[in-house]
């Protein structure tokens, strides 16, 4: 006659603690080694004192600190001190890292390389105008990332962020019910179709002209500086 199996004790209170402690601790260790440039760019953007710079299709961002200054440019950290210069800040390192920053632009050499002319990000705040269709729109761009468009008939308003590197994104756009002309109805339709949930690339191309291009190829927004706020 086979020996009945022995019965296995049931594992003990502690022992559960022990095996969910470790499971915790795992789940916590594999998020934090994903995300941690995420968290640090996150942490970066919410210093009030970080100041974001475009530079090309890059973004990178500044935090001064009197005759200092840290440069941030994606998981790397540059410590450089401030140097004598005929205008502007200047602040180099002695690897040939250099970000001179005069008005909204900046010049920026990372070890003695030249890259792409800077654009502070919150230059995009303001009015700016376009063409949709062929009519005028204009733009408004807060700094409490809220976003107003007027095409003549309509108000419409929603949202917009900076993402990761240069890119822009918009919440949807609500409008008021006026009743429009068939053109300006187009227009605004045509403008929240192209604006409302999507992802752009944000250029500056020069003092006054900035360009959106939409992520999945579907078209670019031009846009210029309204020399006056929007009525």
């Amino acid at each position: 006659m086979a020996k009945p199996s022995p019965t296995r004790a049931p594992p003990s209170a502690s022992a559960y603690l022990l095996t969910i402690l470790s499971m915790i601790a795992a789940i916590s260790g594999c998020g934090a080694g994903v995300s941690a440039e995420q968290e640090t760019e996150a942490a970066i953007l919410e210093d009030p004192g970080a100041i974001a710079y475009l530079c090309g299709a890059e973004r990178v961002s500044l935090l001064p600190d009197g005759a200092q200054a840290a440069l941030i440019r994606g998981a790397a950290r540059y410590e450089l001190a401030i140097v004598r210069s005929a205008s502007g800040a200047r602040y180099a390192d002695a690897r040939g890292t250099e970000f001179w920053t005069q008005r909204d632009e900046a010049m920026f050499t990372l070890a003695g390389e030249r890259q792409p002319a800077c654009v502070r990000l919150d230059r995009l705040a303001g009015t700016w105008t376009t063409r949709i269709e062929g009519a005028a729109v204009s733009l408004t761009f807060s700094d409490q990332n809220r976003l107003s468009a007027y095409a003549g008939c309509n108000r419409m308003n929603g949202s917009w962020r900076m993402d990761a590197g240069a890119g822009v994104a918009f919440g949807a756009l609500t409008a008021t019910l006026m009743q429009c002309l068939d053109g300006q109805n187009a227009v605004e339709q045509r403008l929240g179709t192209l604006l409302s949930q999507r992802a752009f690339t944000l250029r500056f191309d020069g003092p006054d002209r900035a360009i959106l291009e939409a992520n999945d190829g579907s078209g670019a927004v031009e846009l210029a500086r309204a020399s006056q706020p929007a009525q």
